[in-house]
């Protein structure tokens, strides 16, 4: 038989993990110079979210990320359903141990939060948040990459980039700020979070 191949898309445009091209490149390339950089993703990976901010936005005085889940739930209570989500999350992470080259970055990531530089949000449960948005200086990215690994590195994946300035951008950035101010703060969860990874 014949081999299919995938359509070659241009990367820079259309972000994607086809080939040699990479989101996380893409990505890397935008937060390059950024001195702000704002997440808006269903599901987070703790993983990436050290890995991207230890090396691609170390430079950045100004984090901020927001999370929605991919749990599915049947208590609808919202307090009671994100302590819930958190506790499934701590329990995931803490089974997982970091590597050793990981622990100075988790160090890192710990100052940074301690000393605002880095915001966490949970997103509301009304609607459930599904989008994946990143926000640098230079672009917005968004589509179906979320802020994981395999969303970034592995996984098939499609998204739009948007330079800075156009419309587009300007769009787009007043919607991620208007989601962002919906979220719940759960910063210091992800503080203690991390002091038991260490």
């Amino acid at each position: 038989p014949v081999a299919k191949e995938i359509y070659v898309l241009e990367s820079e445009r259309f972000p994607n993990n086809d080939g040699k091209t990479k989101v996380a490149k893409q990505l890397h390339n935008d937060l390059n110079g950024s001195s702000d950089f704002l997440v808006i993703s269903g599901y987070g990976g703790l993983g990436e979210i050290i890995d991207v901010i230890s090396s691609s936005a170390k430079d950045c005085e100004d984090i901020r990320l927001l999370f929605g889940h991919e749990i599915n739930l049947k208590n609808s209570r919202k307090s009671r359903r994100k302590k819930m989500i958190q506790m499934e999350m701590k329990d995931y992470w803490i089974k997982r141990k970091l590597s050793p080259i990981q622990h100075a970055s988790v160090v890192e990531v710990i100052e940074r939060l301690e000393s605002g530089l880095i915001k966490v949000r949970m997103a509301d449960d009304t609607p459930r948040l599904h989008a994946k948005m990143y926000r640098t200086r230079a672009s917005i990215i968004f589509g179906s990459s979320n802020f994981t690994y395999p969303g970034l590195h592995t996984s098939r994946e499609m998204n739009q980039r948007h330079s800075r300035p156009s419309d587009e951008y300007n769009e787009l950035s007043k919607y991620m700020e208007s989601v962002w101010e919906l979220g719940t703060d759960c910063t210091e969860f992800i503080l203690s979070l991390l002091d038991q990874l260490l």
